[in-house]
């Protein structure tokens, strides 16, 4: 189950050069949707309002013209999210047999799932340069916004490494912890080759640089946006009728 769960998270999180709507909007656009998804999310009081977040990454999954990447990012986060509606329903103080008790999970569950997918969907469609470009423009040291792009794009290969090495032990019937060796040196040597090839490019000499992406798009991240700010008003309506 554990390693189901593991190779769920790598495929959610490897960046996919597809281009869509989602690809294309401009990354400023991005994080502020999220962030009205977040308070959205955080403003649902009831299940009707965080049932009306989850629509949210529907949208979003919508816009790729892929259903299977709404399935993937839900396939990653399902055992947890359903591990966290179940302890909350079994230590709820009313009791598990109380209908507020059921409704109180469903609603929290609801509410962590819709930020989980959102987030999910939006990394696999954001370019790590684009995130590192908007952190140089904003003055952030460039060891920070180069260690983004190394860590974003490191995940899900050491994660791939890590099922393999699993794998490849369990199959020779030695130690599981064994496989951590095989792991530990391939990601040493990996980061090696990128530290090699950021020091050809000229990295960390100057902070001039070219780089071959843009931002994105204002037109569709102003969608994206639009569309949030819908979700966090239908929320505050629903709070108030009901």
């Amino acid at each position: 189950m554990m390693l189901w769960i593991i190779d769920k998270v790598r495929t959610a999180l490897t960046f996919s050069r597809e281009e869509n709507v989602l690809s294309r909007a401009h990354i400023v656009f991005k994080i502020c949707s999220i962030a009205v998804i977040f308070a959205a999310s955080i403003a649902a009081k009831t299940l009707i309002s965080s049932i009306i977040v989850l629509i949210y990454p529907v949208v979003i999954a919508y816009f790729t013209k892929r259903a299977k990447v709404l399935l993937e990012a839900l396939e990653a986060v399902i055992v947890p999210i359903t591990l966290l509606i179940l302890f909350t329903w079994l230590l709820s103080p009313e009791g598990v047999l109380n209908i507020f008790s059921i409704l109180r999970a469903l609603i929290i569950g609801s509410r962590v799932l819709a930020i989980a997918l959102t987030l999910l969907i939006m990394f696999t469609y954001t370019n790590p340069l684009t995130t590192s470009i908007l952190l140089e423009k904003c003055k952030v040291p460039i060891v920070l916004s180069q260690s983004i792009i190394l860590t974003w794009r490191l995940i899900p290969l050491v994660l791939k490494d890590f099922l393999e090495s699993f794998t490849s032990i369990k199959l020779r019937n030695y130690h599981i912890w064994e496989a951590l060796i095989p792991l530990t040196a391939v990601s040493m040597e990996r980061a090696f080759r990128i530290s090699e090839t950021l020091y050809v490019k000229g990295f960390g000499w100057t902070t001039r640089r070219t780089y071959i992406v843009s931002l994105g798009r204002c037109k569709e991240g102003l969608l994206l946006l639009i569309i949030a700010i819908l979700m966090l008003l239908t929320v505050f309506v629903i709070n108030n009728i009901y």
